[in-house]
């Protein structure tokens, strides 16, 4: 099982954990400092009218796009047409 060494961004914190990937390491440090769940409407509603806006992240990786290529969301609006 390896170490992985976590670094908080913010503080320079660092900490060793052993787990099997990096996935179980970070989760295991963000358990006690952060929660997950699906936002409500009136939440998201809430977050993005307040002033400054918050900014809608999207996990994972994102595409590349070829210069003058489609986006996604056009291919599928076409597709449904």
């Amino acid at each position: 099982m390896p170490t992985y060494l976590i670094r908080n961004t913010d503080t320079g914190d660092e900490r060793l954990v052993r787990a099997d990937n990096q996935a179980q390491a970070l989760r295991h440090i963000t358990r006690t400092s952060y929660s997950v769940e699906v936002a409500t409407v009136d939440q998201v509603v809430a977050l993005l009218t307040a002033e400054p806006p918050y900014r809608v992240e999207t996990a994972g990786v994102e595409p590349e796009i070829a210069s003058g290529a489609a986006f996604a969301p056009d291919l599928l609006s076409r597709a449904a047409a």
